[in-house]
């Protein structure tokens, strides 16, 4: 009990962006909240610039978080995204640990976009930045070893905490009535996809946008094929859900998808965009899944137990308990 009466002396603050409420690092925020809480920290959550509570989608919400207004301490630890560092000079009393969710966007928007795009999202986003000189001061924790081996590069340490899928896609899976189906983000892919549809037009790809958690996982469970050929700027959660559903995963071989720790699998389901046959290769490939889908989704079975919710809870919960330990002991 001393510990516990310790910690209550420190209270954990974070910082959401209203503007981003479905984007699956807005859920990892929360899961933070959750465990912070579950192991007797105080814990809030700041949306900010403004947020209309009703608009909270359900999925939030379940985490049974307190709101509040931002408020800055002595003795406060604020939890702050990547993405507006700027927010750190907001802070004279307290600390601030920067969570590092996510690693391209720092920078650039998109791969697939010209030059001029991605300047244009440069030139306005470092208005919400803080140079990397002025972060080594502060506490680091990166969702994947991608960000912790980019913050390794600019000489700042960080601990890995990566976030984890829902429980609801954990279900059983019929694999017989799954069917020649490729999955897509139009958010994250609005490029390839169309190329290897030209070379297999016989084949269904259906897009993944504006969906319900319901409808998400019935398209999961239906489609043999979950395909990213988008950016990795993190461990994205939509492959590892499709993979939890039974869906052999095709990924275009850039950001997270390139080191064997955040997505372990055959080099075969990783496509180099950069050759010049890469679009008939995946074309082939699509061909040979859905022919002999029940060799191919063996090759993942060792990578959904270690994405499953039962594994990465426990882990998340212990790693937060050890290391918000440690910070309050500083």
């Amino acid at each position: 009990m001393k510990q516990i009466n310790k910690f209550k002396e420190y209270k954990f603050h974070i910082h959401c962006p209203s503007n981003s409420l479905k984007n699956g690092g807005m859920e990892t925020l929360h899961q933070l909240g959750r465990h912070l809480k579950k192991n007797n920290f105080s814990v809030s959550l700041n949306f900010y610039p403004n947020i209309n509570y009703d608009q909270i989608p359900t999925k939030l919400l379940k985490y049974n978080l307190t709101y509040e207004k931002f408020n800055d301490e002595v003795n406060t630890f604020h939890i702050i995204p990547e993405i507006d560092t700027i927010r750190t000079k907001l802070i004279k009393k307290g600390k601030c640990i920067i969570y590092w969710l996510s690693v391209d966007g720092y920078f650039r928007k998109n791969l697939d976009k010209p030059f001029w795009k991605n300047w244009n999202y440069y030139r306005k986003s470092m208005k919400k930045r803080v140079f990397f000189d002025k972060l080594k001061k502060f506490h680091h924790l990166a969702n994947s070893h991608y960000a912790k081996l980019f913050l390794e590069k600019k000489k700042m340490k960080s601990q890995i905490l990566k976030g984890y899928i829902s429980n609801y896609y954990s279900s059983k899976i019929d694999f017989q009535k799954k069917k020649d189906i490729i999955l897509y983000n139009p958010i994250k892919d609005k490029l390839h996809y169309k190329e290897v549809k030209k070379i297999i037009p016989e084949y269904e790809f259906r897009p993944l946008s504006n969906l319900s958690q319901t409808d998400l996982k019935d398209n999961y469970l239906e489609s043999k094929i979950f395909m990213d050929l988008g950016t990795h700027p993190g461990r994205e959660r939509m492959p590892r859900e499709a993979v939890s559903m039974g869906c052999v995963l095709i990924l275009a071989n850039r950001g997270s998808v390139e080191n064997i720790y955040d997505v372990p699998i055959k080099d075969l389901y990783k496509i180099n965009l950069d050759n010049k046959d890469c679009y008939f290769k995946i074309a082939n490939l699509i061909k040979n899944i859905c022919k002999n889908y029940d060799n191919h989704i063996e090759n993942f079975i060792d990578y959904k137990k270690k994405i499953s919710f039962r594994n990465e809870y426990k882990l998340f919960n212990k790693s937060v308990k050890t290391y918000f330990n440690s910070i309050c002991d500083l």
